[in-house]
């Protein structure tokens, strides 16, 4: 018999004797189940009366006195009508009994332990001097829905922990209490890494972002335990909540917290397309929280970074400068401020800019990014906008250099906007032929027959390792068929194996056409071929 085969007879028969050492107190105790578990036991009790923590003593105490009398487990086996007649006292065991009956079951079996009769499968010890007095612990108690039903009545449960020996209780606790400390809830508060809030129990619902009042016709609402609950529109609420989990100070600042963020926004069906408009999507936001003195730099940067990853892409762009909606929150004072903010910060750097009166945000002004593609369609994707409004419905605060309390003013960020949909700019922007770089596959290994198999496969292994995106084709359709997929693919880079190229150890590259001036057609060494290709990666070319 290994462990764990020895384990469970002893945890099932640790139930039995914390059910004698109850019942010696409070005799009418009605028995729910009580099996043996992982780390121990249980057993539910309807008592007329609380247990509490401060009862395990005397529970412990009493079992290693029943222990150390070496007390017999003895089963024994009964019909239907004497066990109902037995337990006609006790509406647990009677269910148990008639639930069993209606199974099928044609006898019943009980355990014998002293004075203690219990309705039970087992199995158990022989006796009890095969238990270590040692070896187990009452742990905690909770309550437990008789046979897991909340219409029916809370018992009480008590459990206990029970291991081999004395070392490996102790071990048990010790590893506990390691895993405790290292909770990640607690670490994540702790380490400033994330917080949870009651605005958002499992998902995110916000009153006081101003959400409910200017955009509830676009979000979705569920009701959970009587409340009302909105699925997250938007990822700016959760960046408030995030700077309130802790006190700052303008030492601090600017505090810049970024979150690649799913929302759903309810679209009429009407205007769904593709990944121009969809119901759930990602956003790249950013929440960057900043002293007044700081604002113009704060979005510099930002600015300037927009135009290194637009730059990359080979997109261009202009700014509209959109201020203030008819729908909106904060005061007359606050837009002026904040419009005035971001035209200085425009002017300073130099950027001819166009404005768009009317089409801010509700709560701020905003400098929107239009990208042109390259058929000369224009699209709103970045944007920067400045909101002295949330910080004060949030009622956020730093501590100033004087000591006194003040607002931060926040810029909420975002440099592709709605994921799908600049996905869905891109695809057509390239129409599909992405730049090497960015190809989804990068290299299409093509094989002429069965027998290439083996080096193609050592092939697109040395691809992987050098971090190159690449697939082989290997299905039994014609060569010529396999090209036209891969240029249907529009794949960048097509290298194909014949009886030819494995024995030189080469490969036969195809370019498309964008690249034939970079990547060399005809055959080449597999070495060259992957450098050549990691270079064109590198260069973003």
């Amino acid at each position: 018999m290994n462990q764990d085969q020895k384990l469970g007879p002893i945890r099932h028969s640790l139930a039995h004797l914390m059910s004698m050492a109850i019942m010696e107190k409070y005799s009418k105790a009605g028995l729910g189940v009580g099996p043996a578990i992982d780390s121990g036991f249980y057993q539910d009790y309807d008592l007329p009366e609380p247990i509490s923590e401060k009862d395990f003593s005397w529970i412990e105490k009493r079992m290693r006195e029943m222990i150390a009398k070496d007390i017999k487990f003895v089963k024994g086996e009964s019909d239907f009508k004497n066990a109902l007649e037995f337990y006609k006292h006790d509406p647990y065991k009677t269910e148990m009994i008639n639930d069993l009956k209606a199974k099928g079951e044609k006898t019943l079996s009980f355990y014998d332990s002293d004075w203690f009769h219990n309705l039970c499968a087992g199995p158990h010890v022989t006796s009890t001097s095969e238990i270590d007095p040692e070896s187990f612990k009452i742990d905690k108690i909770a309550g437990a829905y008789w046979r897991g039903d909340e219409k029916n009545k809370m018992l009480q449960r008590i459990y206990g922990l029970a291991f081999e020996s004395k070392e490996k209780l102790d071990e048990f606790l010790h590893n506990r209490e390691e895993a405790e400390k290292r909770d990640h809830r607690k670490l994540g508060k702790a380490l400033d890494l994330f917080s949870f809030h009651e605005e958002g129990p499992g998902f995110a619902f916000w009153h006081q972002s101003g959400h409910w009042d200017h955009y509830q016709e676009n979000m979705y609402f569920t009701q959970i335990d009587e409340r009302d609950f909105a699925v997250k529109p938007m990822n700016c609420p959760g960046g408030m909540l995030v700077y309130k989990s802790n006190q700052h100070s303008y030492k601090e600042f600017p505090i810049r917290a970024a979150e690649l963020g799913l929302v759903h926004r309810h679209e009429l069906a009407g205007t769904l397309h593709g990944l121009f408009r969809v119901r759930s999507f990602h956003q790249d936001d950013a929440h960057i929280f900043c002293l007044d003195n700081q604002i113009e730099s704060e979005i510099s940067q930002i600015i300037d970074l927009i135009d290194k990853m637009y730059g990359l892409l080979n997109l261009s762009y202009h700014l509209e400068l959109s201020t203030r909606p008819a729908k909106s929150i904060g005061s007359d004072e606050i837009w002026e401020k904040a419009e005035t903010a971001l035209k200085n910060t425009l002017n300073n750097k130099g950027i001819k800019f166009q404005l768009n009166p009317g089409d801010g945000a509700f709560y701020g002004p905003k400098i929107d990014f239009h990208i042109a593609d390259s058929i000369g369609r224009t699209w709103q994707t970045a944007t920067i906008q400045l909101d002295f409004a949330m910080p004060e419905r949030f009622e956020l605060e730093y501590t100033a250099e004087n000591g006194s309390k003040q607002r931060p003013v926040m810029l909420h960020r975002v440099i592709f906007g709605a994921v799908e949909r600049f996905l869905g700019i891109l695809i057509e922007h390239y129409a599909g032929a992405f730049p090497l770089w960015l190809s989804p596959v990068q290299v299409k290994i093509l094989t002429i027959s069965e027998k290439q198999k083996e080096y193609a496969s050592e092939i697109l292994l040395k691809l992987k390792a050098d971090s190159i995106r690449a697939e082989l084709d290997e299905s039994d359709e014609s060569l010529g068929k396999k090209i036209r997929n891969a240029e249907i693919e529009k794949v960048p880079a097509v290298w194909i194996i014949g009886d030819k190229e494995v024995e030189s150890k080469q490969i036969s590259e195809r370019a498309r056409k964008d690249y034939a001036n970079k990547i060399t057609d005809g055959s080449l060494e597999i070495e060259k071929a992957i450098e050549q290709i990691k270079k064109i990666i590198s260069d973003k070319t």
